[in-house]
């Protein structure tokens, strides 16, 4: 709900899930334990009904307020982990970011199936992306880092013309 809040012109939207970037630290580790203890919920990555909602929010926020936008971050939020229901949306909802500079995802446990789905946004869209962070999301496929490369290496040329 605070993104349906939010006033036109917000330039960066950061949302980050403290666990990948903290959960060395040991009493943060430990406390993120006790809390699942606490309210005995599995495993932290297993309910994915709030990035779905997330998801939802963040589309709405670009349709109607968020055509200023030029930094998001999303680090260490886990779409992979449910690529088929939420790259997909995540890629159709940036689209509404035609600003859109600097996209972090890293730790998102995109690996190459969620890189693929992402590949057609990421390859032909965002002309003005400078900077794309996929660090952490257990990619292996060449073929798939190239083909990115060249088509936002073509979207770069087409820009140029």
């Amino acid at each position: 709900s605070f993104l349906k809040e939010a006033p036109a012109g917000v330039q960066q939207v950061v949302i980050f899930d403290g666990k990948l970037c903290y959960e060395h630290i040991g009493p943060y580790r430990e406390r993120l334990l006790a809390e699942d203890r606490r309210e005995r919920r599995p495993a932290r990555c297993g309910d994915f009904a709030w990035l779905r909602q997330l998801l939802a929010s963040l589309a709405a926020f670009l349709s109607r307020r968020g055509r200023e936008l030029m930094v998001l971050e999303l680090t260490g939020l886990l779409f992979g982990l449910q690529a088929d229901a939420l790259v997909p949306p995540l890629g159709r909802c940036l689209f509404a970011a035609p600003k859109l500079q600097q996209l972090h995802l890293a730790g998102c446990h995109l690996g190459d199936g969620g890189l693929e789905r992402l590949l057609p946004h990421l390859s032909k869209g965002f002309p003005k992306l400078t900077h794309l962070s996929l660090a952490k999301n257990s990619l292996h496929s060449i073929r798939l880092i190239a083909k990115l490369l060249r088509g936002r290496a073509k979207l770069q040329r087409h820009k140029k013309a």
